[in-house]
């Protein structure tokens, strides 16, 4: 049960996490999905956010 207990407060911040790597990676055309899984993984969404935050966009605004 103790394992449980030090493991749910990284899956409560991971979501909203996940959330924004989603959102971000749709708005910038990267894979939705794989973002998605990057972002729910707790100590990779960090990266995953900030890289995100960082990276152009691929779609072309016309």
């Amino acid at each position: 049960m103790g394992t449980i207990q030090q493991f749910l407060p990284m899956i409560i911040i991971s979501i909203p996490i996940m959330f924004i790597c989603r959102s971000l990676a749709k708005e910038k055309g990267k894979d939705a999905t794989l973002w998605t899984i990057l972002g729910l993984i707790p100590g990779i969404n960090i990266y995953s956010l900030l890289y995100l935050f960082g990276a152009s966009s691929t779609i072309l605004l016309i």
